[in-house]
């Protein structure tokens, strides 16, 4: 997906807590949250990829917040 996508994705998540609970902080909080998630998954991956020689074992805690990846 690309940013506008996840922002849209955001957003209707967003609509569906707030207009059904009445919450909407807690819908932005849940769809911020998923979204970050979703992406420090796929910096673990790519920092396993390049540094890692594959093995998660081999990633250190802060791997997913590396600048290079």
């Amino acid at each position: 997906m690309n940013y506008f996508a996840h922002a849209l994705a955001a957003l209707i998540f967003q609509i569906l807590i707030g207009r059904t609970t009445g919450r909407w902080w807690t819908g932005a909080a849940i769809a911020c949250a998923y979204f970050i998630s979703r992406e420090l998954t796929q910096a673990e991956y790519r920092w396993i990829e390049h540094f890692g020689h594959g093995l998660r074992a081999n990633m250190p805690w802060w791997g997913a917040l590396d600048l290079r990846v």
